[in-house]
């Protein structure tokens, strides 16, 4: 499928609450998609970016207060097509607990 069939399916996104992650650099944004060009460029409004941080043993960084990923609100955003890796309609983005994770000892 070539990236102009690709952009048509998206643009049935257009209004709806998207979550976008870049191939370079593995950022990721939700936010409204308000457009959407041959290219795959988007515009995304009420933006929030996820940035998720390594240490220097590779272990995720987390907000101290919160214990999340930090979050950076950013508002309108213009995200280049060639950039993204790939993009997902969400109705709600919400952060889980690792299931992976060690469990706590019950006493």
């Amino acid at each position: 499928m070539d990236i102009e069939q690709k952009t048509k399916e998206l643009k049935d996104s257009i209004g709806k609450r998207v979550f976008v992650k870049l191939g370079d650099d593995g950022r990721e944004f939700v936010g409204k998609l308000e457009m959407i060009d041959k290219i795959a460029t988007m515009v995304l409004t009420d933006t929030v970016e996820y940035m998720r941080h390594a240490d220097k043993k590779g272990e995720e960084m987390l907000d101290e207060k919160t214990g999340q990923p930090y979050i950076r609100k950013l508002g309108l955003v213009i995200l280049r097509g060639t950039k993204i890796n790939y993009v997902v309609e969400v109705d709600e983005l919400s952060i889980i607990d690792d299931p992976y994770g060690e469990e706590e000892e019950e006493d």
